[in-house]
């Protein structure tokens, strides 16, 4: 039993430093899309400002898959039954976001900043729910990206 409950902490230990490094990784691209803006208008054949919204669209996607294989765990209740529709809704924000990218860039980085912001919303608002076995660790990470990731789409907008 002693061995276990060692063990177990071990891998907690490991799972947050995992999460944390796989987190402060995840604004790697959103950064290094952005840096060499000024000098240089093409990456790979793709503009800057698409590369960003595309990889903003798959990690919205992302959180919003998280949200979903959450509460799939989860009772048979009415808030499971709101943040399955909902977590879809953000997939749908997602792909609406890459959609409206060629009509209005500003227009497509806004409804990502919004997907951002309302992921954010729930789950803090249903954290004891859905993420009870998590420690307020985790939060503290949460808000600190996507806030991170909501000042880089600020300052993607003004670079439009």
């Amino acid at each position: 039993w002693v061995f276990n409950k060692k063990f177990r902490n071990r891998v907690r230990i490991i799972s947050r430093g995992i999460i944390v490094g796989l987190g402060l990784l995840g604004l790697v691209p959103f950064l290094v899309i952005l840096l060499p803006f000024f000098g240089m208008d093409r990456l790979l054949s793709f503009t800057i400002p698409f590369l960003f919204t595309c990889y903003s669209a798959t990690i919205l996607s992302f959180l919003a898959g998280v949200l979903w294989g959450r509460v799939l765990a989860d009772d048979d209740s009415l808030l499971t039954f709101f943040i399955l529709i909902f977590s879809n809704a953000m997939a749908l924000f997602s792909w609406a976001g890459l959609l409206l990218y060629e009509a209005s860039r500003a227009s497509s980085l806004l409804l990502l900043m919004l997907g951002y912001l309302f992921i954010l919303l729930a789950e803090l608002r249903y954290r004891r729910r859905i993420f009870h076995k998590l420690d307020s660790g985790y939060f503290r990470l949460r808000v600190l990206l996507t806030g991170t990731v909501l000042v880089l789409h600020v300052f993607a907008l003004f670079l439009q």
